[in-house]
C-alpha cells in the first residue's frame, strides 16, 4: 500500500510546519493581550513560577509534600481563573491566547505515537482522488449509489439468466474486488454497450481502494494516448507518462474510442503488457464487444485482454437514456 508519492510530499511537507506555525499563532497572540491587558502578562508569570515551587516543595523531603502541592495546585487554578474572567472581561475568549491545533489528537503532527492520524490519512485520501483523475465522479459514483432497479428482471430465454441477475454478480464481484484489493489483485475488463455501469463501478472500485492507501490512476483511452503523443514532443518534465506504469491501480475508460493507427496500438499494448509482467492491476472498460476489438487490435492486445483479465460482460439499456 502507497499513496501518491507527490501527494505524500507536499502534505507531509505541510504538516512538518503546522505545529510550529500553531504556535508561532498563540504566541502572536499573547504579546497582542500583554499590550493590550498588562495584567495577563503579569498573571503568566506568576504561573509559570508555579512549576518552579513545584520542584523547590519536592526537593523539601516527602513529609507534608502533598498538601504543600495541593495549595501549589490551588494557586495555579485560583490564578488561571482570573486570567480567563480579565480575557472575557476585555471580549476575549478565556482561551484565546493557547496553542490552537487543527488536530488535537496529533497536535498536528500526522502521527498518533507510530501510528498516522486520521486527519493526515483523511488529507491524503482526498488528494488522492484529486491526483487520480475521479474527483469529480466519486462524488456521485459509489458502490452505495449504483443501482439495480433499472435492470430487466426478464430471463434470456437462451441464458436462462435477467440483466438483473447478471448485473447483481458483476456488481457483488466488484464490491469484493474493491473489498480486498491489493498489488496482487487480478486486472478486471469491462465489456458492454455505453451507459451500463461500467464506469460507475470503476469509479466505485477507485473511490474505496484510494481510501484504503493505493495510489490510483483513472483516465480515458484517447486522454491516455494524447498524453504519450505530447511527451514526445515537449520536455519529460512538462509531461510525463510515467504515472500510467507505476500507480497501484490503472483504469483506462473507453479503450476503443481512441484514434487509430499503429502508433496507438503499440502504445496501448507496451502500457498493457508493461503493466501485466509487473504484475500491477488494471481496470479497461470499453464498448466494443470480441469481434470489434478483434478487428481494431492486434492478436497480442486480444490474448492479453481475453487471457489474463477477468472479463466481465456488462448487460442491459442504456441507463441514461431510461433516466430520460
Amino acid at each position: 500500500m502507497s499513496y501518491n508519492k507527490q501527494n505524500a510530499a507536499k502534505i507531509l511537507s505541510d504538516y512538518a510546519q503546522r505545529p510550529q506555525k500553531a504556535l508561532a499563532a498563540a504566541a502572536e497572540k499573547k504579546q497582542k493581550i500583554y499590550l493590550a491587558i498588562p495584567e495577563i502578562k503579569a498573571l503568566d508569570e506568576k504561573i509559570s513560577l508555579i512549576g518552579f515551587k513545584y520542584f523547590a516543595q519536592a526537593q523539601l523531603g516527602p513529609e507534608g509534600l502533598e498538601e504543600r502541592l495541593e495549595k501549589l495546585k490551588e494557586e495555579n487554578l485560583a490564578l488561571r481563573k482570573i486570567r480567563g474572567e480579565l480575557l472575557k472581561a476585555n471580549g476575549y475568549p478565556e482561551d484565546y491566547t493557547n496553542v490552537k491545533f487543527s488536530c488535537n489528537k496529533c497536535n498536528d503532527t500526522g502521527y498518533c505515537g507510530m501510528d498516522m492520524c486520521q486527519c493526515l490519512r483523511e488529507e491524503l485520501v482526498k488528494a488522492g482522488y484529486e491526483s487520480s483523475g475521479l474527483k469529480n465522479l466519486v462524488r456521485t459514483q459509489s458502490f452505495e449509489s449504483f443501482s439495480l432497479d433499472n435492470y430487466s428482471k426478464t430471463r434470456d430465454p437462451k441464458t436462462g439468466y435477467s440483466d438483473y441477475q447478471i448485473m447483481k454478480g458483476i456488481s457483488d464481484r466488484c464490491r469484493l474486488y474493491a473489498k480486498e484489493f491489493s498489488l496482487q489483485s487480478d486486472s478486471l475488463l469491462f465489456v458492454g454497450a455505453t451507459g451500463l455501469g461500467k464506469t460507475h463501478l470503476s469509479s466505485a472500485i477507485a473511490k474505496e481502494v484510494i481510501a484504503k492507501g493505493y495510489d490510483v490512476v483513472y483516465e480515458t483511452a484517447p486522454n491516455i494516448l494524447s498524453t504519450f503523443e505530447k511527451e514526445r514532443f515537449t520536455s519529460a518534465q512538462e509531461v510525463s507518462t510515467d504515472k500510467f506504469f507505476q500507480c497501484d491501480l490503472l483504469i483506462v475508460d473507453d479503450l476503443g474510442a481512441e484514434y487509430q493507427g499503429k502508433n496507438s496500438v503499440s502504445i496501448i499494448y507496451n502500457l498493457i503488457n508493461t503493466r501485466l509482467v509487473s504484475q500491477k492491476p488494471m481496470i479497461i472498460s470499453t464498448n466494443l464487444g470480441y469481434k470489434a476489438l478483434e478487428n481494431q487490435y492486434d492478436q497480442r492486445i486480444i490474448s492479453r485482454l481475453f487471457g489474463e483479465f477477468c472479463v466481465m460482460l456488462f448487460e442491459g439499456t442504456d441507463l441514461r437514456r431510461k433516466n430520460i
